[in-house]
């Protein structure tokens, strides 16, 4: 159970690691309870042959109450936490099988476009961006936006790693933070709140909007605004 556990965290590190080269919404669909669940049934497992081997004249671990609560309480909180992302979950995972398929399918055709100019293309990934703003595109995926600047998903996302040194998430977060910050400056902020200037913007959540705006600008949007006044 602790390879086959530890084996599932490995994957969904992998998982993690995957999506935010992948969709622009990686926040909402990186199941975090699920590696807390991995977690707290690796230290389960871990306490169980520590008291085994620690204590082998106490009894049997397994036949102990508080050993089946543990259990309980960790099926209850897989159970819940499961079902409430079921949703999530599912679009999470099309979107990126969806795009993993468009890579793995162009790869034969942009092997020619190996050696692109680069120069060229990050301006004109510049240029559709922000001409046809789709980084407001809350669900905004790699090859959607491949499709818009016409460039193969797998070119696209070297022309990101390589010309801005980010992943494809924290690039199009890095967008919808500059649009929040116009909006600052047009003084939106006084008419509207913070989170639907941030939902304008294209981000689908508070806690995201937060945690990129920090990342992209070393301070919180409310430090922000007082800064500049």
């Amino acid at each position: 159970m602790i390879f086959y556990t530890v084996l599932s965290l490995v994957f969904y590190r992998d998982y993690k690691k995957r999506i935010y080269h992948l969709v622009s919404f990686a926040d909402s669909i990186k199941l975090k309870w699920v590696q807390q669940f991995l977690i707290a049934l690796v230290i389960i497992l871990l306490v169980r042959i520590t008291f085994l081997i620690v204590l082998p004249d106490w009894g049997d671990f397994g036949t102990k109450w508080w050993h089946y609560v543990a259990f309980g309480v960790l099926s209850y909180y897989i159970a819940i936490t499961g079902y409430s992302n079921t949703i999530k979950a599912t679009i999470g995972w099309q979107e990126i099988s969806k795009n993993e398929e468009s890579t793995t399918e162009e790869e034969p055709k942009s092997k020619p476009q190996d050696n692109i100019d680069m120069d060229f293309w990050l301006k004109e990934l510049k240029a559709k961006l922000t001409g046809t703003e789709a980084y407001k595109n809350p669900e905004l995926s790699l090859s959607q936006l491949a499709e818009i600047v016409g460039l193969s998903p797998s070119n696209l996302s070297r022309a990101i790693n390589q010309g801005y040194q980010q992943n494809f998430n924290d690039f199009i977060n890095g967008y919808r933070v500059e649009a929040v910050k116009k909006a600052m400056v047009k003084k939106k902020h006084k008419n509207l709140t913070l989170l639907a200037l941030a939902v304008d913007a294209g981000f689908n959540s508070k806690t995201t909007f937060n945690r990129a705006f920090k990342k992209h600008s070393g301070t919180t949007p409310n430090e922000y605004l007082k800064q500049n006044k």
